[in-house]
């Protein structure tokens, strides 16, 4: 199996709340190209905050989604987008949406891998931290830079 490609994109201000606006984005467009994607979230409260996202960031936009839930039902097979933390892996992992601030334990299963890091200093260190991780596996990285980040 091939080493999973991994994007960058780096805020250049803004926090987490636009971390998530920019994590909706991107899903849409990966969506949009027919890929299925994970959203990694740091908890289940970020869960929560980027399914409300999913359903509202843009108002002539709905991506249909699932919230994996540990314990809970299989996702379906007809969703191309799901949310979850570390403990729940998707069934058909494609692209991975990473907002954790650590690499995932299961991110090799990934084909495409987007980072992205809110401006502030600790989330930049640990972007930093996750791009040497990548970079010392000899991942293939790239850096996006996003209009009005």
């Amino acid at each position: 199996m091939a080493s999973p490609k991994v994007c960058f994109y780096p805020l250049h201000s803004g926090g987490m709340e636009d971390a998530l606006v920019i994590a909706c984005r991107l899903t849409e467009k990966a969506c949009g190209l027919g890929h299925r994607v994970h959203l990694l979230a740091r908890s289940e409260s970020q869960v929560k905050q980027l399914d409300q996202l999913l359903w509202q960031f843009r108002p002539e936009s709905f991506i249909p989604h699932q919230c994996l839930v540990a314990g809970g039902d299989d996702p379906d097979p007809g969703i191309r987008v799901t949310l979850g933390t570390a403990e729940q892996v998707p069934a058909e992992p494609e692209v991975l949406i990473n907002l954790h601030p650590d690499v995932w334990e299961e991110h090799p299963a990934f084909r495409d891998i987007r980072e992205i890091v809110a401006a502030d200093e600790e989330e930049r260190s640990h972007g930093r931290q996750r791009y040497r991780f990548y970079q010392d596996r000899g991942y293939p990285l790239q850096t996006q830079q996003l209009r009005g980040s």
